[in-house]
Formats: C-alpha cells, sequence, structure tokens
C-alpha cells in the first residue's frame, strides 16, 4: 500500500521534498500466506517546486530505495524460507 508518494512544500517555498511512506507484505504464492510485513518511508530532496522532472527524478529515487528494501528484505530469507521478524526502512537525505 502506498500512502504517500508526492513532492512536499510550504505554498511560498521555492524548494520542497520528495516524500514516500508505503507499507509491503511478502506473501507465499502457494498459500497466500504473509510472511513478513515491511514499511519504508523516504523523504528527499530538494527539488525545485517550479522543475517537475527534478520533481519526477526525485520520485523515481523514492521508488528504487522501495524496490531496494523489498530486495533487502528478501536477501535476509535464510535457505530453509523462514522469514525474518519484519523489514522496515526509514530513510532522511540530508539537504
Amino acid at each position: 500500500n502506498v500512502f504517500r508518494f508526492e513532492g512536499v512544500a510550504d505554498s511560498a517555498a521555492t524548494e520542497g521534498r520528495t516524500h514516500l511512506v508505503a507499507g509491503w507484505d511478502i506473501i507465499r504464492p502457494l498459500d497466500g500466506r504473509v510472511l513478513v510485513r515491511g514499511s519504508t518511508e523516504t523523504l528527499d530532496g530538494p527539488w525545485r517546486v517550479s522543475d517537475y522532472s527534478e520533481l519526477v527524478t526525485g520520485l523515481d529515487a523514492a521508488l528504487a530505495r522501495l524496490a531496494r528494501d523489498i530486495s533487502s528484505c528478501l536477501s535476509r530469507f535464510p535457505n530453509d524460507s523462514t522469514p525474518p521478524a519484519r523489514c522496515d526502512s526509514v530513510a532522511e537525505e540530508q539537504r
């Protein structure tokens, strides 16, 4: 579930940040059992409010982070498919 996927800035701001908040599940395909739940939150920036190309680049980076978090969680499964307890990531890059 993606809860936030946006550029955020105050109304008078010239710079903003991209914000992604997502929760995700890794399920076993055979029976649909949830093996692990994870979440990702990023707040990155800056991007110039008038530059939509920069905004799209920032949002693309947020999606890449989400993909890395899911991949990292999957890589922590031992060979017997016992899932890790939880996979969470909260990232905030400095301006």
